[in-house]
């Protein structure tokens, strides 16, 4: 019920291939996003709730070795998504 874009601050910015690798191992991350800016990653989250949701950046994100800081905004709904059309 509760999917969030989080922004993810790395100590450094050289790391970021490092950090990605793990959050790749975590199921609830649908999509990970190399960005530019203070944040260096942006990840899709899905989680059942909110307490699940706390659960999976407190207990799964923030541990990372590397992750300076996290900002969350939630997704009320998509009201669209679609491929960008070739040729």
């Amino acid at each position: 019920e509760t999917t969030t874009y989080t922004f993810i601050m790395l100590e450094e910015a050289k790391i970021h291939r490092t950090v990605e690798k793990k959050l790749a191992k975590i199921p609830e991350i649908v999509e990970c996003v190399n960005i530019a800016g203070r944040y260096a990653l942006m990840v899709k989250i899905h989680a059942f709730n909110n307490t699940h949701l706390r659960d999976i950046i407190y207990d799964k994100i923030h541990p990372i070795e590397g992750i300076e800081g996290t900002n969350t905004t939630f997704a009320f709904e998509t009201v669209f998504s679609r491929n960008v059309p070739l040729g």
